[in-house]
This record gives structure tokens, sequence and C-alpha cells, in this order.
């Protein structure tokens, strides 16, 4: 299937949709049926108190934000988000239905999860489109020109498929991985774990992610540790940590891993050479679907983070975010609780 073809899913939810030749968005069909049409100026939508924080998050194409919308006659309580998806602003905007016994706060529940699987669609469905065309592309011209290609030229076409796999296979991981721990299935069963092998398993899987001429240093120590934590999880966060890195640091960059480890905790820190973290973005990239304000044309789903997040709620650990103390970039850091070290 071409991968222009693939269907979008149909969605439930208004939103409103901002491009760069339009200063007034276009709604869905979803927004005119539960909130009407719009008025010729847009903010006029919301209750007045609300509109000049919902302005800032369509200009800068982020965060989220709890508003009313319609007049004090009528109107409806919404939790917003907003996102920038092939170039355009989408602002979602999700009904909070009034509490007003226990079923009907299941029944929301159910409502914000069955939105948040939606939510999953769109962004498999959309997120799948560029490393599919990818592979495509380069199948093709291997097809019909790779025989009379030298060697280097054909090794970068099958590189540029290989990664494009590995961006498929980590946004799959990372939703299967984040559903789990949403729906309380994840759980943590430390055992010994070689920290060495994990950190090369984990460097030698996201290879194909590296721009050209990055260098992966490592740093462990002691470095012939073992320790009792589950593998699984200080996978995922070493993984997502690392994958931004790659992502974020420039050609001919440099990323750090250092491990130290102690009686009581393992201490993980990945620096990278990228352009930081927005002070602003600082918390919220912590939540699924939350990207910074400096992301565009950077591939990435929003997930990473948010998974660290509930790793580290998981464990009883923490991570942060913090300028790279050696220079440009982020430094990004995770402590894990200890038993016993080896």
């Amino acid at each position: 299937m071409d991968p222009e073809t693939i269907p979008q899913p149909e969605t439930t939810i208004p939103r409103l949709v901002f491009d760069a030749t339009n200063q007034q968005p276009i709604p869905n069909s979803a927004w005119l049926n539960s909130f009407g049409p719009l008025p010729s100026a847009w903010q006029n939508a919301f209750w007045e108190e609300d509109r000049d924080a919902v302005s800032l998050m369509v200009s800068q194409s982020g965060s989220t934000h709890a508003a009313r919308i319609g007049s004090s006659q009528k109107s409806w309580g919404v939790a917003l988000q907003c996102e920038v998806c092939d170039n355009r602003t989408l602002l979602w905007a999700i009904q909070i239905p009034a509490r007003t016994d226990d079923l009907s706060e299941t029944l929301a529940r159910e409502r914000a999860l069955g939105e948040m699987r939606m939510r999953f669609l769109s962004l498999v469905s959309h997120e799948f489109r560029t490393p599919l065309t990818v592979i495509l592309s380069s199948a093709e011209l291997l097809e019909h020109y790779g025989w009379n290609w030298p060697e280097a030229k054909r090794k970068s076409h099958f590189l540029r498929m290989q990664g494009a796999v590995a961006n498929m296979t980590s946004l799959l991981d990372n939703v299967a991985f984040l559903g789990r721990a949403e729906s309380g299935r994840l759980e943590n069963a430390p055992d010994s774990l070689s920290v060495l092998q994990l950190v090369e398993s984990v460097v030698e899987e996201l290879a194909p992610l590296r721009g050209l001429g990055q260098e992966i240093e490592i740093q462990i120590q002691p470095e012939s540790a073992s320790v009792n934590l589950d593998g699984r999880i200080v996978r995922a966060v070493l993984s997502n940590f690392l994958s931004n890195a790659l992502r974020f640091s420039p050609s001919l960059g440099t990323i750090s891993i250092l491990v130290q480890i102690s009686e009581n905790a393992l201490e993980l820190l990945v620096d990278d050479q990228g352009g930081g973290i927005p002070h602003l973005d600082a918390s919220r990239v912590w939540e699924p679907f939350e990207r910074g304000s400096n992301s565009m044309g950077i591939s990435g789903s929003g997930l990473g983070l948010a998974i660290v997040a509930r790793c580290m709620e998981l464990v009883g650990g923490s991570a942060t975010h913090q300028p790279n103390p050696h220079g440009k970039g982020t430094r990004s850091r995770a402590i894990f609780p200890l038993g016993e070290t080896a």
C-alpha cells in the first residue's frame, strides 16, 4: 500500500485546524455538533477570561488548558490540547462531564480511555507515513538502479530503511509499554541485572537512529556491577533518553551515557548536544503526546518521557532534565533506588 493512501481515522473529538494561510480556524463536524459554528473572531467562542490563554496556546503550538466554551446561558467545560501536525496547528477540545455520581465518573473515565485510544490510533497512522515512505522509495530505487550503483550508495539506502524500521519499532514499543502502564498492568519485577550488558544492548538496538558521524560514549562505574532492578524498566528509561538524544543532537555530535552505582542507588545520566528543552515546556513534556516547542521537524511521538515518568513512579525513583553541564544540550537524569548490588 502506498504510504500516502494510508487511511486516517475519523475522529469524534471536537477540534479546530489552523494553517499558515488562514488565521480563522476550520472546525470539524464534531466541533459543530457539540458547540455550534464559530463566531467571526474565533477566540470569542471561549469565555472572556480564557481567551488570552487559549490564544497563547495556539501561537506557541503546545501545552494544555482547561477552559469554557459558550456563553453564560449555555456553556461547556473543556480540556484543551494543542499540537502541530503536517504544518497545521490542531486544537482539541474534550468536554469535561459534570460530576453527579459514581456512575457518571466511571463513564467519564471510560470515555477518556476511548479518546486516548483514538489518539494512539491517529498517532500511529500519522507517524508511520514518513518511515513507510522512506522504505518504499529506497526499495524502488534499489530495485531499478541498485545494480548499477557503487556499494557505498547501496549501503546508504539499506541504512535508511533500517532506520525507518527502527523508528516504527520504537513507536510500537512505546505505545504498548505506555498502554500497560496506564492500565495498571505494568509491574516492577526486580532481578539480577548486568548494567554493562544492558547499556550495550540498548546502544546496539538504537544504532539505526544515529545521525551522520554521531558518537556514543559509555562510562559505567563500577564497570562490572550487577544490580537488582527490573531490566524492562531500566531499558525503557535508557532507550527513551538515548533516542531523544540521538534525534535532537546534530550530525558529528557526541552523546554521553554515564551510569554511577552506589550502595543505595543507580544514577543514569544521558548528555546530548541538542538545543535543550525550553523552560516553559519543562514540566509538560512528561505527559503523553506532549513535545517541546522546539521539536518542529524532528520525528517523535511525545510518548517517551511519559513512559520514563511512569517507570520512575513504579520503582519509587525520580527523573529530571537540566542543562548539559559540559556545554550545549540537555542532561537527562534518572535515579533508581537499589537494594543489593553485586
